[in-house]
This record gives structure tokens, C-alpha cells and sequence, in this order.
């Protein structure tokens, strides 16, 4: 990329003897190429970029598919338990009327127990 003899030219005007300009002229000239070399491009980091969205895309849709499944899961599965806490409330609600008519029934004929015996 850089041009080995005008670096070379600038160093001799500056006072670098011919042949030590040449060699660093040649240093320089490697060492920014190979830096260059080294460096991303435009296209190499616009490329890498629309791969990290297409990933972030597949990622987000892989993630939201999840959720979704996992919400109709837990829905499923907060139905069963509600239904089985009706159940299971009615059966308590019915327990506790066979005591309370039992125990009305007992009071009830204590009472006429009472009057029978008075």
C-alpha cells in the first residue's frame, strides 16, 4: 500500500543518508501492510454485523417459540390446579354442612330430650 520509494525520498530530504532511507522506507512500507493486512475492512465488519442480527433474529424467535409454549404450559397447568381446588373446595364446603346440620340435629334433639325429661 504505501510507496516504499517516496517515504524513502522524504527521509533522504530530511537529511537520512540514500541507502539507511531505503531500509527504513522498506521497514515502514512492511510494517503498514502488514498492519493493514491485519485491519477489518468495511464489508468484513457490515458482513459480521448482518450475521450477529440474523443470530439475534433466530435467538429472539427461538426464545419467544419458548415462552410461548412455556406460558400455554403453565396456563394448562394453573387450570388443573383451580379445578382441583374447587373440588376440593366443594367437598370441604360439604363436610362442613353434614356437621353443621349434625350439629343442629344433636342441639335439636337434646332439646326435645330436655322437654321430655324436664
Amino acid at each position: 500500500m504505501s510507496d516504499t520509494a517516496t517515504i524513502a525520498r522524504k527521509l533522504h530530504s530530511a537529511g537520512v543518508e540514500w541507502e539507511k532511507a531505503q531500509i527504513h522506507a522498506e521497514v515502514i512500507t512492511t510494517a503498514v501492510n502488514g498492519a493493514l493486512e491485519k485491519a477489518a475492512t468495511k464489508e468484513f465488519v457490515i458482513s459480521q454485523i448482518a450475521e450477529l442480527r440474523a443470530e439475534m433474529q433466530t435467538g429472539f424467535a427461538e426464545l419467544r417459540t419458548e415462552m410461548q409454549t412455556g406460558l400455554a404450559e403453565l396456563r394448562t397447568e394453573m387450570q388443573t390446579v383451580n379445578a382441583e381446588t374447587r373440588t376440593e373446595n366443594k367437598a370441604s364446603e360439604l363436610r362442613q354442612l353434614r356437621w353443621i346440620v349434625g350439629t343442629i340435629v344433636a342441639i335439636g334433639s337434646l332439646q326435645i330430650a330436655a322437654q321430655f325429661f324436664a
